[in-house]
């Protein structure tokens, strides 16, 4: 075999191995992007997968309570449990509702569970009737011979709760952020809304009144917020409450020094 005819072979053997290892790599990083998107969601369906959880998943401190026994936890108003609803998809009855169904287990004459199963449903957008699956509670009824006439609310109550859970409801308290004081003040500064133009005209005037020129930033600073502007209605009352209550006893301590000093002249 000629040399020319040797190099034309090994020639086409370089381009066939490169051209394999092409595919090779071609292949794999197709595999793994597959990998790195299978089961993502794409950004649109999960904003419409999450509509209904975003609308209620946040609770208003005003309606609930911190509860000691049973380890502690917070405790959800039911009434307000039944406003969201009612905000999110209509009147009772007719944008959602539930089926309620009860028995009693008898342990014996003195022993009595009463068990609620409650199934929640709700119309969606295009009239459709949605329910949820079904949940079941129990209560004491008869506990050592003492009846219990509130126990099917109990179950009842209990299972609405856990139900309305699943659309997202009160998502906030049963994921644990309830138990930081910080997430509980940020929605009450939420929910007062922006300070008034007023209440930043008065704070503006306060800072400007201060010998320490950085107390403004101070106090941005501890509100976790980049400029007084951005401060809550709630935030501005008391920073000049506080500065109020700041003015007045240090005028009673000149007060107090001028009457002294007075005395000492008498």
């Amino acid at each position: 075999m000629s040399q020319k005819r040797k190099r034309k072979k090994s020639h086409r053997r370089k381009t066939t191995a490169v051209a394999v290892e092409n595919a090779v790599a071609s292949t794999m990083a197709d595999e793994t992007m597959d990998a790195a998107t299978e089961g993502t969601t794409p950004p649109a369906a999960a904003d419409e997968n999450m509509h209904i959880w975003n609308q209620v998943c946040e609770t208003d401190p005003a309606f609930t309570k911190a509860v000691g026994f049973r380890g502690g936890f917070t405790s959800i108003d039911p009434q307000y449990q039944l406003q969201r609803m009612t905000e999110t998809f209509g009147p009772c009855g007719k944008g959602w509702g539930y089926e309620a169904e009860d028995q009693e287990i008898r342990l014996d004459d003195e022993n009595i569970i009463a068990k609620v199963t409650v199934r929640v449903w709700w119309r969606d957008k295009d009239d459709e009737i949605r329910f949820l699956g079904p949940v079941s509670t129990t209560a004491m009824l008869v506990d050592g011979g003492r009846v219990d006439l509130d126990a099917c609310k109990k179950a009842t109550t209990d299972a609405l709760t856990k139900s309305y859970s699943r659309l997202g409801v009160n998502a906030d308290v049963f994921l644990g952020q309830f138990d930081d004081p910080e997430y509980i003040e940020q929605l009450h500064r939420k929910k007062a809304g922006p300070a008034t133009a007023e209440q930043l005209k008065e704070i503006k005037a306060i800072a400007k009144a201060k010998e320490d020129k950085d107390w403004l930033e101070k106090v941005c600073k501890f509100l976790k917020i980049k400029s007084i502007k951005e401060v809550d209605a709630k935030s501005a009352a008391s920073i000049i409450e506080r500065s109020n209550q700041a003015d007045d006893s240090s005028t009673t301590t000149q007060e107090q020094a001028d009457a002294r000093n007075e005395e000492k002249e008498r």
